[in-house]
């Protein structure tokens, strides 16, 4: 499942456990850390999209998918921080993720960034495009 290699690949990094430590998490923060007024910098990932390629003669075993990786933090800087330790992990990957997945291509897709009223956090999101093979 490439959502867990992405995951492996992302915590064991050195830049980013020392921002966000292991804070890194399937789809949504958890309450706490979103009630806190002290919310440390953390990020969500999940697959916004994941589809088959295909040649003229069928389906090749490759899959492109799109991951999208939120970094949330009380300060802009901390959250753009957060973004830059996960695209220096993952913008321009080549081979194997931990889980196995063996990966031809990983690249930046879209950046955009915002700030919540509700929450009081402010948020980078960037889209991956990743290149697999699907096993």
């Amino acid at each position: 499942m490439i959502e867990s290699g992405l995951y492996q690949l992302v915590i064991a990094n050195a830049g980013f456990s020392a921002i966000a430590g292991n804070r890194l998490y399937p789809l949504i923060l958890p309450d706490s850390l979103v009630q806190s007024d002290t919310t440390q910098p953390s990020a969500t990932y999940q697959t916004v999209s994941s589809v088959p390629v295909y040649s003229n003669d069928g389906p090749v075993g490759c899959v492109l998918a799109r991951v999208q990786f939120d970094c949330f933090a009380a300060a802009y800087a901390d959250a753009k921080s957060v973004s830059d330790a996960i695209r220096k992990t993952l913008d321009g990957y080549t081979g194997t993720l931990p889980d196995g997945t063996p990966v031809s291509n990983c690249w930046i897709d879209n950046v955009t960034d915002s700030y919540s009223q509700d929450t009081r956090l402010y948020r980078t999101s960037t889209d991956y495009r990743v290149l697999y093979a699907q096993q």
